[in-house]
């Protein structure tokens, strides 16, 4: 992976809020750069999976939760990161097959 693209993955892994710097997983750049993109992004989903989990839970119990609008941005923003490692990857097996 490149420096472009993990930077890219890490800005959708951060939240800037007005008061504290949130990010949804902060080892994302040893992450990608000790393990091939399929398991980052294998490992990823299952995170996603973990969030849904919560929040179909959460939206059972009490719809009016302000936790639900972070587990929606969360969601996203996994998928987000998870759509740039594949894209890279693709970019990857392209310049590598011509």
């Amino acid at each position: 992976m490149t420096k472009r693209v993990i930077n890219e993955v890490s800005e959708y892994l951060t939240v800037c809020g007005e008061d504290r710097v949130y990010r949804i997983l902060s080892d994302i750049e040893i992450l990608l750069k000790r393990h091939p993109p399929d398991v980052v992004i294998g490992f990823l989903n299952l995170l996603r999976g973990e969030f849904k989990k919560e929040l179909k839970v959460l939206i059972q119990e009490n719809k009016t939760s302000a936790t639900i609008n972070e587990l929606i941005a969360k969601n996203w923003r996994l998928r987000m990161a998870i759509n740039i490692i594949r894209n890279a990857k693709r970019e990857e097996v392209k310049k590598n097959a011509a």
